[in-house]
This record gives structure tokens, C-alpha cells and sequence, in this order.
């Protein structure tokens, strides 16, 4: 039940801002840019600096804000 109040609550909010990601990180990046490595195929993405298409075990440097999502979906690994 707390759960779908609150998926609701959210949703609501986020209806008022469609240009805030409330579900983003708080803590601004440490680097602009990250190398990161794709653990599965995640098609091409459109960036800032143009399409990058993300076929596993490619790695690239890439600008955090960019692929941030697909970090925390699991596509790709960010290398130290």
C-alpha cells in the first residue's frame, strides 16, 4: 500500500515538473566524463556529442550525465 502512494505521489509531483528527474542522483558527478565498459547490447543511444551505439564488451569514454541510466539499469559498468 506504501508503496503505491507513494508511486502515485510521485508521479503527480513529476507531472507538475516534466524537466526535473526526481528519481536522479543527489550527489553531483565527481568527473564530467567516465570510461565505461557495456555488459549487454543496448542499441544506440543519441548524445550531446552524437550517436554512440553500445554493442557488449565495447568500451568508450563517455559524459556521465549521458549514461548515468543505463549504469544503474545494469547495461553498462563504470571502469575506475
Amino acid at each position: 500500500e506504501y508503496v503505491r502512494l507513494y508511486g502515485d505521489l510521485l508521479a503527480a509531483y513529476k507531472g507538475q515538473w516534466t524537466d526535473i528527474d526526481l528519481t536522479g542522483s543527489l550527489e553531483p558527478p565527481k568527473d564530467l566524463f567516465i570510461d565505461v565498459r557495456v555488459l549487454k547490447d543496448a542499441g544506440e543511444i543519441q548524445t550531446e556529442y552524437g550517436a554512440i551505439t553500445l554493442s557488449k564488451n565495447s568500451q568508450f569514454y563517455v559524459r556521465q550525465g549521458d549514461v548515468e541510466r543505463l549504469i544503474q539499469q545494469g547495461y553498462l559498468q563504470r571502469l575506475s
